[in-house]
């Protein structure tokens, strides 16, 4: 069991002598172990990224690439997501979330189409060496079409469909099967699964905000501006719920007649 020790603590560090040279030399077998474990590391995180270079076809590794997802409900809210690689890591302060203007809803390949024609058209992004997609051959042939029309003609992409995982490559007549425990597949496993958690994180929360809007504009006599003080006034839709007709009425503009409709419409009694 653990005991608190009486007094003060004094540490010590020998100046000369054996003590010295056995400390100096435990701090060198750190360091060269701490090195040696670094450049596993290293060689761990390189040797899938050469082994797509070679897959692809591109003459060194590809430093920054970047994976695609769209998602979506029934074709309702949907949204693009892209999250940036570089070297084999994440680069969470590259990831960008696209809503969907004009794609027709329910059309992935559209969608995935828009997404590409958008980011490719920012300028001042840094350009991507290889992109990833979610998806299979129809996703792929879609990518590559926004590509064109963006001019990235040589740029190189690929497509990572699951259940079983399969590579599509452009020009190839099959998809490639790797093991499970490749490292380029899991490399490129953990890209298409990251964009699919942003893509879908995103879709959520927009689902969630449209759910409160719907909410408020179902109730009867209260218009965007009173929907307005409302949420300005609670902060969210779960306090509003929490709150009592007395609490409502403290809002600017609201009643005791309106603060009781607004109580029983989220309560499910009368509206009146």
């Amino acid at each position: 069991r653990n005991r608190k020790l009486k007094g003060k603590v004094t540490l010590k560090s020998p100046r000369r002598g054996k003590r010295k040279d056995l400390l100096e030399l435990a701090r060198r077998n750190g360091q060269l172990a701490l090195q040696e474990q670094a450049q596993r590391s290293r060689l761990r995180e390189e040797e899938p990224l050469r082994e797509l270079s070679r897959l692809v076809g591109l003459e060194q590794e590809p430093e920054r690439i970047e994976g695609y997802d769209i998602s979506h409900l029934r074709g309702e809210e949907t949204v693009g997501a892209m999250v940036v690689f570089e070297q084999g890591r994440p680069r969470t302060d590259c990831y960008r979330r696209f809503l969907l203007r004009s794609a027709p809803p329910g059309d992935d390949y559209a969608a995935l189409q828009e997404v590409l024609q958008r980011r490719l058209s920012r300028e001042g992004w840094a350009e991507p060496d290889l992109i990833l997609i979610d998806g299979g051959k129809g996703q792929l042939t879609a990518a590559r079409q926004a590509l064109n029309l963006a001019g990235k003609l040589k740029l190189p992409l690929l497509a990572l469909a699951e259940d079983p995982e399969q590579i599509y490559l452009e020009g190839a007549a099959s998809p490639v099967l790797l093991p499970a425990h490749s490292a380029l597949l899991q490399l490129l496993q953990r890209i298409r699964d990251e964009a699919h958690r942003f893509a879908l994180s995103y879709h959520r929360r927009r689902r969630s905000k449209q759910g409160r809007r719907s909410l408020l504009e179902d109730i009867p006599g209260i218009g965007p501006k009173r929907r307005a003080a409302l949420l300005n006034h609670f902060g969210s839709i779960n306090k509003l719920l929490q709150s009592t007709v007395d609490d409502i009425k403290q809002v600017p503009g609201f009643s005791e007649r309106l603060a009781t409709r607004v109580f029983n419409f989220l309560h499910g009694g009368s509206e009146r």
